[in-house]
């Protein structure tokens, strides 16, 4: 009997806590996130590093329901004027295709992110609603896909988890 007792004991603890791993709630969401893939798979199936090789940045999901995002390329070019706003056309193009930033409100709802923009470096965002599936979550690393982005097609994203 007791060994029946244990193994119900254990089986209870560990469903919970599987079912604690892929909650998936925006209170799973807090805390500050690393930017360590993005893969773009475009109409006709070609596949490219949104952000490069070695893509960089953060999210940040606050306990209020607030996030800040900012991913980008670590192969910017740097603006040979020193002066962000003397930036050449090609400077400026490598800049842009190789960044974004949003802020706002968030939610999560059956498995889904839901980014209220209220700001971005993307200015067609501003004011909308970005639905991002969650594929697959652990307390450390995060994967969301995001069809139909601004770059076009499926983005699979993954982040990990800052400590």
């Amino acid at each position: 009997m007791k060994r029946l007792t244990a193994f119900a004991i254990a089986t209870v603890l560990l469903a919970g806590a599987a079912t604690r791993s892929n909650a998936q709630e925006a209170k799973d969401l807090v805390g500050s996130w690393a930017h360590v893939s993005n893969i773009n798979t475009a109409a006709d199936g070609k596949k490219s590093n949104l952000y490069g090789e070695r893509p960089s940045g953060q999210a940040m999901f606050g306990a209020d329901g607030r996030y800040s995002i900012f991913f980008h390329s670590s192969d910017m070019p740097k603006i040979a004027a020193n002066n962000r706003t003397q930036g050449t056309a090609e400077e400026n193009k490598a800049i842009v295709s190789g960044m974004v930033a949003l802020y706002g409100s968030y939610t999560v709802v059956n498995k889904e992110l839901i980014l209220k923009v209220e700001g971005a470096s993307y200015p067609n965002w501003v004011g909308t609603e970005q639905r991002r599936p969650i594929s697959s979550f652990t307390k450390d690393e995060m994967h969301q896909v995001n069809m139909g982005g601004s770059s076009g097609g499926r983005n699979d994203l993954i982040l990990k988890r800052i400590k």
